[in-house]
């Protein structure tokens, strides 16, 4: 079979696969007009990691952490199958709080912040909690 320069079969047996983003790629997801929307990989601003993963003993118990100064990113997740409410102001855990389901990782970046603690807890224990900080 001959296939045509320039023809749709031509294109796709001369196409180029994507490759998966190396670890240093850098992806940025943009409006129309060229303002960021968001972005993953290397940031210039969050170079120091810190990993913290705190014991829950008791359910519905809350947990305190004081965040890094000059953080500037934040992962936290369950590692257990519990589902994970947190705030920033002590005892409002159980009543205004970021609900992060079992499985799910809750991610912050691009931020500034200093001088917060972050207030958690589990709906069942014992649990882990893990704590990724950037700054």
């Amino acid at each position: 079979m001959t296939v045509a320069p320039g023809s749709l079969q031509d294109n796709i047996r001369n196409a180029t696969r994507p490759t998966a983003p190396s670890p240093e790629t850098a992806i940025a997801v943009v409006n129309p007009d060229g303002t960021n929307i968001s972005s993953s990989g290397s940031s210039s601003n969050a170079t120091v990691p810190t990993i913290t993963n705190y014991s829950v003993p008791t359910a519905n118990t809350e947990v305190s952490h004081i965040l890094q100064t000059n953080l500037k990113k934040i992962t936290i997740r369950s590692r257990n199958s519990a589902k994970m409410q947190f705030a920033f102001v002590a005892t409002e855990s159980s009543t205004k709080y970021i609900t992060v389901l079992p499985g799910v990782t809750y991610t912050e970046e691009n931020l500034n912040l200093s001088g917060l603690t972050l207030y958690f807890q589990l709906n069942s224990a014992p649990g882990i909690v893990e704590i990724l900080e950037w700054n």
